[in-house]
């Protein structure tokens, strides 16, 4: 089973869902700002939902939402992407507050939050087709 982040822009936390490459909630992209962090955002684009953002909004422990709205330049917006060179699992860092993309668990509706970094496993992301 592989799983990823998927959410309704506006609807609160982002939770792990099991991946069908047909729901557009769970096709995220990475498009890079000037100051070379990113914006995450997934493929909605529907009359309901519009390209939701990844949003830092609770500080550590807390849920990641998806927000309808996007704010150039707003830190909890952006994110840092760090790549293991030799495993190429990724880290996802906030940049206004400095925890990692993270999840309360691996099971399919576990929340994603952020945290303070750790060598936690539920703190790397694989990039999938």
């Amino acid at each position: 089973m592989r799983s990823t982040a998927s959410a309704a822009p506006g609807r609160g936390g982002a939770d792990i869902n099991t991946w069908w490459n047909t729901h557009t909630s769970e096709q995220w992209q990475f498009a890079r700002n000037t100051d070379g962090t990113v914006r995450i955002f997934d493929n909605c684009n529907t009359s309901t939902q519009v390209n939701g953002t990844l949003t830092e909004t609770s500080g550590a422990g807390g849920p990641v939402t998806v927000s309808t709205a996007y704010t150039p330049g707003d830190v909890y917006q952006e994110w840092v992407v760090t790549e293991n060179s030799s495993t190429g699992v990724i880290t996802i860092t906030n940049k206004g507050t400095g925890y990692v993309l993270d999840t309360t668990g691996t099971a399919t509706g576990s929340t994603v939050v952020t945290n303070s970094p750790t060598t936690s496993a539920t703190q790397g992301w694989v990039a999938m087709d």
